[in-house]
């Protein structure tokens, strides 16, 4: 029984402090503690990456280095797609793997998932698109 008498003391303090402050100090006062109870969202962080072709693929293609924000490696080749529709059959088959003929660099490592390019890009990376060497 106290324990219900409290709440109402509690809540009728509560009351009266609302309501001798002033509408924006009960604004923010109300923004702040409502805060506390929404869950954070994640906000998107921009990674610029830079994307550079070989000379060979530019004469096929022609595309100058493009800066994007893009998080995997399709996302910064959707972003070079854009720009120059053709490059997509020249470096993608028709399952929208990267040919065989064709090898993506990212700073100094070979991509690893050449069928969806899904590695993920760090922020000022620089990716390398190049036509790999064949023959004996």
């Amino acid at each position: 029984m106290e324990s219900q008498s409290n709440r109402r003391v509690c809540h009728r303090s509560t009351i009266r402090r609302n309501a001798s402050m002033t509408t924006s100090k009960r604004a923010t006062r109300m923004s702040a503690e409502a805060l506390l109870f929404i869950p954070r969202l994640r906000a998107k962080v921009a990674i610029m990456v830079r994307i550079e072709f070989a000379s060979s693929i530019q004469r096929y293609a022609p595309i100058q280095p493009i800066e994007c924000d893009a998080s995997t490696i399709a996302e910064s080749l959707s972003v070079a797609f854009d720009q120059q529709p053709s490059l997509r059959g020249y470096l993608l088959d028709d399952q929208g793997a990267v040919r065989k003929h064709v090898t993506i660099f990212v700073n100094d490592q070979t991509i690893r998932d050449r069928t969806h390019q899904t590695d993920p890009l760090k922020s000022d990376d620089t990716i390398y698109v190049m036509q790999a060497l064949s023959g004996g």
